[in-house]
């Protein structure tokens, strides 16, 4: 990622080929969808960097610039799918950890120190993932990123509850997650705001958090009053 980048001029910033990357990957495995034809890219790189892509001659450099440089391989009629799953996956967990609020330090440090050689004077800032990617691009505004707070729950249940999370995806992700007693008291939190929730509203979002609770903490689940929450297709084994 760091030789693309020195070589074109479109992801000048480590942390924007990142964000490309996560809600690509996010946006293939949510619709099951392992290819994307490259007639797509205009409107996905419009919505992604919207302060960015203003006018037609902008978005042919972001469309050609893109397509060599991300980790997607394309064939004779200009489909582009990942050289593997496993990526997809890999960027799927970052996406989640960070929207959860709980991406531990050592992961979190790719998208902050990019921020930080801007040289902003301004505290660093506590932003959710699409506060941080949405917000309007100025260098000399520009504010450096100490930590990702968690998206609101209407946001985290759209995005993460439509289905149980893979065991691939659990498995990468789970060694994302700070080991700070604040990331297991941050998922404690998030699980205790679905009580009193509709099944329909939350889908699997309640049994996935549990399960992810389980699995970085096998006594994440002690001692929480879980009445009137839905445990869909919740995986408890080992707490």
């Amino acid at each position: 990622m760091e030789r693309d980048i020195k070589n074109e001029r479109t992801f000048t910033s480590f942390s924007d080929k990142l964000y490309f990357l996560c809600e690509l990957s996010w946006e293939m495995l949510a619709s099951n969808r392992m290819k994307l034809n490259y007639r797509d890219f205009p409107s996905k790189l419009t919505k992604m960097f919207t302060h960015r892509v203003k006018d037609g001659e902008a978005l042919d450099h972001w469309r050609y610039d893109m397509m060599g440089q991300t980790m997607l391989i394309r064939d004779a009629v200009g489909n582009y799918s990942p050289a593997h799953r496993s990526l997809l996956e890999f960027f799927v967990a970052y996406k989640l950890a960070a929207e959860l609020g709980v991406l531990a330090e050592d992961f979190a440090r790719t998208t902050i120190i990019d921020c930080e050689t801007v040289g902003s004077n301004r505290q660093p800032q506590i932003r959710t993932w699409s506060q941080f990617f949405l917000r309007e691009r100025d260098s000399v505004k520009e504010q450096s990123l100490l930590a990702f707070a968690p998206e609101p729950l209407d946001i985290l249940q759209k995005h993460w509850g439509g289905e149980p999370w893979s065991k691939a995806v659990l498995d990468l992700l789970v060694p994302m997650i700070s080991r700070e007693k604040t990331a297991i008291t941050q998922l404690q939190r998030l699980l205790l705001e679905t009580r009193n929730k509709s099944k329909e509203g939350l889908m699997f979002f309640a049994g996935n958090l549990a399960t992810l609770l389980v699995l970085v903490d096998r006594l994440g689940l002690a001692g929480l009053d879980l009445s009137t929450t839905v445990l869909n297709s919740a995986n408890l084994v080992g707490a």
